[in-house]
């Protein structure tokens, strides 16, 4: 049978789990086949380093340098909700397990200890019961000689903590999936924090924490935080119980080695799929298979080219990509060349295939324009042709004469209007910044009767 393992870290990586596969769908662990006494709990005393449930596999670290738990889960059936001591944490402080069961584990989130784990597959979780522990819970409402009394302005030592009373224990769980976070859930365990005060409170009833959004996983952390905080680290004891881990994985979990292309198809319990995601066949009552589709994590290719382009403009085309363009412009697959195109719109595209193996094709549109110069009226033995320069701007517009000659100048929008109209010598910057986006006739006229000159230009 394959074995399926997911690991659960807690507080600095210090509470760890193990799954093995083969799990039903919503297989829920309550933990009620470990054996103990009544009032009892396990806390990794033969230093057996785990305890199984079902086909779950949970670390358990004891010291034996000073006979105690260490860190990771124990199992439980304490219901003590009076004794709020660090020698006592195995309670919980909702008296029972989940709806009045026996047993639940306690979780310890140890900052000084760390513990390896190995993970063979990854599992979809639906969630599980959370409350406070007795220790937890008690030393948050009445305070000790390390932890404060939440609610209160000053810490332990009767100094102002700066909290103003606004405290709040929150527990953190990451997901993880061959060691890449797919994301987290959190749940307040004490919330003081509310305009009412009567809102306030901390956790006693178990409660639910869904983590389906964390998707499949084969690893969980868990990081306990709060707002009170010493010189050694957090006050509050770090310390959570759990009930009724749920799990919505499959009987059979297949991950489809081959990653499909964009616009491919598979098939399905009969249906075509060419969408990334999950898909289920029910296969029994009690189980389902899932089958995990994706396509490459590839973003598409877009061709860089202007929206627009004179018709004496080349641009270059390149790309990272091993691939070949083509189209009308298109000259030895790295240039777009306008000078020998009619005026209008051209499309140019380019395929390629990218890593995966998957043919694609980008297309970009550019409008070539005639906006080169053109001379109007001019008199014979013209010998001065003005520069009219960029045709293409944003910003600002540039006139040269070769010769100091005295010349006039007006830009008319394509009503006909004069939105711009000087003199010169030699050279003039105009300033376009008071323009419209849009296409500007540019006439410039000489005082030596050398004629007139037009251009078009395009305000972008």
């Amino acid at each position: 049978m394959k074995k399926l393992r997911l690991s659960f870290l807690t507080a600095a990586l210090g509470v760890v789990a193990c799954f093995s596969s083969n799990v039903q769908a919503q297989t829920v662990l309550d933990f009620e086949e470990l054996t103990i006494a009544d009032s009892n709990f396990y806390i990794g005393a033969d230093l057996a380093g785990s305890f199984m449930s079902g086909d779950v596999t949970f670390l358990c670290s004891y010291d034996t340098s000073w006979n105690g738990w260490s860190d990771g889960f124990c199992y439980t059936n304490r219901m003590d909700v009076t004794t709020g001591t660090w020698s006592d944490p195995y309670s919980s402080w909702a008296g029972a397990g989940f709806g009045g069961s026996g047993n639940y584990l306690t979780a310890l989130a140890n900052t000084y200890y760390t513990t390896n784990f190995t993970v063979t597959d990854s599992v979809h979780l639906a969630g599980f019961y959370v409350t406070n522990n007795t220790y937890a819970g008690l030393s948050m409402t009445n305070g000790d000689g390390i932890a404060k009394k939440f609610g209160d302005s000053v810490n332990v030592a009767g100094e102002p903590d700066g909290t103003n009373g606004e405290d709040w224990f929150l527990l953190t769980v990451y997901g993880y999936l061959n060691g890449v976070m797919t994301d987290s859930a959190t749940i307040y365990l004490a919330d003081y924090r509310f305009h009412n005060d009567e809102l306030d409170y901390i956790l006693k009833d178990w409660t639910w924490l869904d983590l389906k959004g964390l998707g499949y996983v084969d690893s969980l952390t868990f990081l306990t935080t709060s707002s009170d905080n010493g010189d050694f680290g957090m006050n509050t004891p770090s310390y959570f119980c759990m009930d009724n881990l749920t799990m919505l994985d499959a009987n059979t979990k297949t991950n489809l080695d081959t990653v499909i292309c964009r616009e491919d198809t598979i098939m399905i319990a009969g249906s075509s799929v060419n969408t990334p995601g999950v898909w289920f066949d029910s296969v029994a009552v009690d189980s389902i298979v899932s089958h995990t589709v994706a396509y490459y994590a590839f973003e598409d290719y877009k061709i860089d080219l202007p929206e627009s382009i004179c018709n004496d403009t080349a641009v270059a085309l390149a790309s990272s990509f091993a691939g070949t363009f083509s189209g009308t412009g298109v000259e030895g697959d790295t240039l777009f060349n306008a000078a020998s195109l009619s005026i209008g719109l051209k499309t140019v595209t380019f395929d390629y295939t990218n890593s995966f193996g998957c043919a694609e094709q980008a297309t970009a549109s550019v409008e070539v324009l005639e906006c080169g110069g053109t001379n109007i009226g001019m008199e014979e033995g013209l010998s001065i042709t003005p520069k009219v320069y960029p045709t293409i701007s944003t910003s600002i517009l540039n006139i040269e004469l070769s010769e100091a000659i005295n010349f006039v100048y007006e830009v008319r929008n394509l009503q006909g209007l004069t939105v711009k109209e000087g003199m010169g010598n030699s050279n003039v910057q105009l300033n376009l910044n008071d323009l419209s986006n849009g296409i500007y006739i540019v006439n410039v006229r000489t005082n030596a009767n050398f004629g007139t000159y037009t251009a078009k230009i395009i305000k972008k």
